[in-house]
C-alpha cells in the first residue's frame, strides 16, 4: 500500500507556513535559552558544592540545548532567507531529535513501570500519567512540527508560490470552406477533431 505525505499549506490552520514556522522558532528559542541559562546556573552552583553525581548528565543535557539553540538559530536565518540547504539540515535536525526522544520516552517509561511494580503508592501512577501524557503531546508537536518543515522545504523546491490553471480555455473550432459541399474539420470541446 503506497500513501503520500500531505504538503501542509498553513500552520496551526490559520498562519502562512513560513511565518509560523518562524514564530515557533522564535519561542523555541527563548524556551530552550531559558533552561539553558538556568541550567547554567545550577550547573555552576554544583560545581562549587562538589556535587560531582549530577555534573556529566547535566553535562549532556546543556550540551544538547546549546546544539539545539545553535540549529534553531539557524533555522530562523534560513527561514528568513528562504535558503533549502539549512531548511534542510534542521529538517534532519528534527527527525534526529524525534528518534531521540522516542528513545527517551520509552526508557523513561520503563524506568517509571518497573518503579511502579516496587512501590504502592498511587502517586507513582499519576507521575506515570503524567509523564506519559507529557512525552506523547511532545512527540505529537514534533511529528506536527516535522511535517511542517517538510511543507516548506517542498514549497521552497517547487519554487512556485501561485499556480494558474485556466479551465475557461477549452475553445470549439469550425472551418467553412469555400465549397459547401465538401466537409471541412470540426475541433469539438473536448479536443478531438473531426472530419
Amino acid at each position: 500500500m503506497h500513501g503520500e505525505i500531505p504538503v501542509l499549506t498553513r500552520c496551526c490552520i490559520c498562519f502562512p507556513l513560513r511565518h509560523g514556522l518562524l514564530a515557533w522558532a522564535y519561542f523555541r528559542l527563548i524556551v530552550t535559552g531559558a533552561f539553558f541559562t538556568s541550567l547554567t546556573i545550577n550547573f555552576i552552583e554544583f560545581i562549587n558544592n562538589d556535587k560531582v553525581r549530577y555534573l556529566k548528565v547535566m553535562g549532556v543535557v546543556m550540551f544538547i540545548l546549546f546544539t539545539d539553540i545553535v540549529l534553531t538559530s539557524m533555522f530562523v536565518v534560513g527561514g528568513h532567507l528562504k535558503n533549502l540547504q539549512i531548511l534542510k539540515a534542521f529538517y534532519i535536525y528534527s527527525i534526529f531529535l524525534w528518534c531521540l526522544m522516542m528513545l527517551l520516552v520509552m526508557t523513561l517509561t520503563v524506568q517509571t513501570v518497573d518503579q511502579l511494580r516496587t512501590a504502592t503508592y498511587h502517586r507513582y501512577v499519576r507521575f506515570l500519567i503524567l509523564d506519559l501524557t507529557s512525552f506523547v503531546f511532545q512527540v505529537m508537536i514534533q511529528s506536527y512540527v516535522i511535517l511542517l518543515v517538510r511543507s516548506e522545504i517542498v514549497k521552497l523546491s517547487n519554487n512556485c508560490e501561485f499556480r494558474f490553471v485556466n479551465n475557461a480555455a477549452q475553445v470549439e473550432l469550425h472551418f467553412k470552406g469555400d465549397d459547401e459541399d465538401t466537409e471541412q474539420p470540426n475541433l469539438q470541446k473536448n479536443g478531438n477533431m473531426i472530419v
